[in-house]
């Protein structure tokens, strides 16, 4: 299946008009200064925002965006499968299942001796030192993954392993023994979320939810900026986009256009 093309948002340089001073519009709100409205992009999620701009494609945006938004891979959600792939899955195992059927089984000749077996119990030590998977969920207020959110464990206020979520907001953790321990989930622009959780109890599938910190000026107001299409996205300090892109960058007002035949260094 053709993977789909990625795209990521980021602002050279933020406009300086308040929000609140703006006339709201259905879409958003108008700007006096730039005749021009100015969408609330902050409710849309991951898929809303790909759809909207592979849609507009080419165009000029003013856009009101959140800082989670930004200087980050924006992936549609996996697609289900067509009914004729599940068609053609279905007819394979069917005939797996057909020609297993055809093979001529033998019972086993029962052994008359029989042996005894003697199971060593396991002491406390070996049963404390098991391995233990943790697996769950990073998920934001609308229920959206938070891709490569920070998660940590901690027994007893010491660090014990740590690793990231994946593009569809899924961890897994392995720990040693058996115990209490102290979850922390975290990300940019998010308050930590800290969990207690028991080797007692499940320990599969947990979702964790994180809040948007109102203490962060996590929003931003874009005015004409143009999103590049990339196939794919390094994850570093800036962006090298080897294409021809026309960029509309605003200085104290006045706009200016900017043409890049090579490579566009844009930054966080």
């Amino acid at each position: 299946m053709k993977q789909p093309k990625t795209i990521q948002l980021s602002i050279p340089q933020p406009c300086t008009e308040d929000w609140h001073k703006m006339t709201p519009q259905q879409q958003g709100r108008n700007c006096d200064s730039c005749r021009k409205c100015v969408v609330d992009f902050t409710g849309f999620t991951d898929e809303q925002l790909y759809n909207f701009f592979i849609e507009h494609k080419g165009q000029k945006v003013c856009g009101r965006v959140k800082k989670t938004q930004l200087n980050r891979p924006i992936l549609l959600p996996p697609q289900p499968h067509s009914t004729l792939y599940k068609w053609i899955i279905a007819a394979g195992l069917a005939l797996i299942i057909t020609v297993g059927s055809n093979h001529t089984s033998f019972a086993q000749v029962p052994y008359k001796n029989k042996a005894v077996v003697i199971e060593k119990e396991q002491s406390e030590d070996s049963v404390s030192n098991e391995s233990i998977n943790i697996t769950g969920t990073i998920v934001d207020e609308h229920n959206e993954p938070v891709i490569f959110a920070v998660i940590q464990i901690f027994k007893d206020s010491i660090l014990k392993g740590g690793t990231t979520t994946n593009e569809d907001g899924k961890f897994s953790i392995s720990i040693q023994g058996k115990s209490k321990y102290t979850l922390i989930a975290k990300y940019v622009g998010y308050e930590e979320e800290h969990i207690q959780i028991s080797t007692d109890s499940s320990l599969n599938n947990i979702v964790i939810k994180l809040q948007t910190n109102i203490n962060i000026d996590e929003v931003y107001i874009t005015s004409g900026y143009v999103v590049p299409l990339i196939e794919k996205i390094p994850i570093k300090s800036t962006v090298e986009i080897k294409r021809k892109t026309q960029i509309d960058k605003f200085e104290g007002g006045n706009s200016k256009t900017i043409y890049s035949d090579e490579i566009e260094h844009m930054g966080h």
